[in-house]
């Protein structure tokens, strides 16, 4: 299930899954604002996270995050993807980290609609379980 803006598909969650402990650790030199892209694709702010330090939480695997500097908008990789999707690890926290881009990317420098240009669709992107795929398929 995508929605559509300008052409483009958006990053958003699917119901359900399986449970997913993840601990994002923050290698950027900057501060890293993350978000969760919510079930109309919407990007909600969870946290700010300061360099060289740790956030952790309770998520999904069908469940994307992305990270940008909160001052410059500059999208930043997390687990070295725009946009990650946590793995099943029902018991310990899985460490992903947060890194500066090899490029500059900002969501300032674009319109609302075409901000997540660039990212793939969520039923092909890296990182999307097979399951998550078949489900979208259906």
């Amino acid at each position: 299930m995508e929605k559509q803006v300008a052409d483009r598909p958006i990053v958003k969650s699917v119901q359900g899954g399986k449970v997913s402990y993840t601990l994002f650790e923050n290698r950027s030199t900057c501060v890293a604002s993350i978000y969760w892209h919510n079930f109309e694709g919407e990007k909600i702010k969870y946290a700010d996270i300061e360099p060289k330090t740790t956030y952790s939480m309770k998520t999904y695997e069908e469940h994307p995050w992305s990270a940008e500097d909160p001052t410059t908008g500059k999208i930043l990789l997390i687990d070295k993807e725009r946009v990650f999707y946590p793995r099943y690890n029902p018991t310990t926290h899985e460490r992903v980290y947060i890194d500066n881009p090899l490029f500059h990317v900002t969501h300032k420098e674009k319109d609302k609609e075409d901000q997540n240009r660039g990212i793939e669709s969520f039923g092909e992107a890296k990182g999307c379980p097979a399951w998550v795929r078949r489900k979208l398929r259906n």
